[in-house]
């Protein structure tokens, strides 16, 4: 059988006391086999994993004084990281991990993404967060150009992405323009996201433009499905929108300035 032993410390003049609980149950402390430090609550190191194991385990840390400027702290390695993981073994299903603020639940992280207060629907969560550049250039629906400069301002488009909305800057121009076997309709490609087909048409924007050849394009159109945008421009005052061509393009320098922001919906 296995000794235990109660040693005092030969420079300490204090006395130590194990006191029993009030309780008719007998109680077990097992004691790992391994050189360790128990906690007290003067603190104490664990050096290894700590394991809770109950049918719902807690940790509570708790703010003894009581006081307005009271919190807890859970700070990560020398990695800097902490990770908290719910159901670990995929074992349950609707695992969440919730956040509280002052008893009021502002949010928890579930399979689908972020849910914002006590929302649990899998429509609702965000799922994405993406802020990045993408490059626009003019292409045609029949053929390519041979050749094409923009200007040192012009090719420049910046995104963001929330959930599956898509909101995205543009601003190009260009210095030369080869035509070559370019025809009909002119288009901006490039987006950084496929356009859904969400069932109601196509989607467009008004723009900004200037110094064309021939008319000047008034609007942008989504196509669902297709990664460019048609260009459009008004026949008349009060007519109806045509697609721009190719042919109304300025071929020489400082020319064919398009600037916008468009929002659609990806999947």
């Amino acid at each position: 059988m296995a000794k235990v032993k109660i040693q005092g410390h030969a420079s300490g003049t204090g006395t130590l006391t194990v006191t029993a609980p009030n309780t008719s149950t007998d109680r077990t402390i097992t004691l790992p086999d391994a050189t360790a430090t128990l906690f007290t609550d003067a603190g104490g190191t664990i050096t290894g994993n700590l394991t809770v194991s109950n049918t719902e385990p807690q940790i509570h840390l708790s703010d003894t004084d009581a006081t307005a400027s009271g919190y807890a702290k859970i700070r990560g390695g020398a990695s800097g990281a902490v990770f908290l993981e719910a159901d670990p073994t995929n074992a349950e299903s609707s695992s969440h991990i919730t956040f509280k603020v002052d008893n009021t639940q502002m949010g928890r992280f579930t399979t689908d993404g972020l849910c914002f207060n006590s929302d649990s629907a899998a429509a609702n969560a965000l799922d994405d967060y993406e802020e990045g550049t993408w490059t626009p250039t003019y292409t045609s629906a029949s053929g390519s150009f041979g050749a094409m400069t923009y200007t040192s301002g012009g090719g420049v488009g910046r995104y963001t992405k929330i959930g599956n909305l898509v909101t995205l800057m543009c601003q190009m121009g260009t210095d030369s323009v080869t035509v070559s076997t370019a025809s009909g309709a002119l288009r901006i490609s490039g987006l950084p996201y496929t356009p859904s087909n969400v069932g109601a048409g196509n989607w467009g924007q008004g723009i900004t433009s200037q110094n064309w050849g021939g008319d000047n394009p008034m609007g942008v159109q989504i196509q669902e499905n297709q990664d460019w945008l048609n260009l459009y421009y008004k026949t008349s005052a009060n007519g109806n929108i045509s697609s721009l061509n190719v042919t109304d393009m300025d071929t020489g320098g400082d020319s064919n300035y398009s600037r916008f922001t468009l929002a659609y919906i990806t999947s």
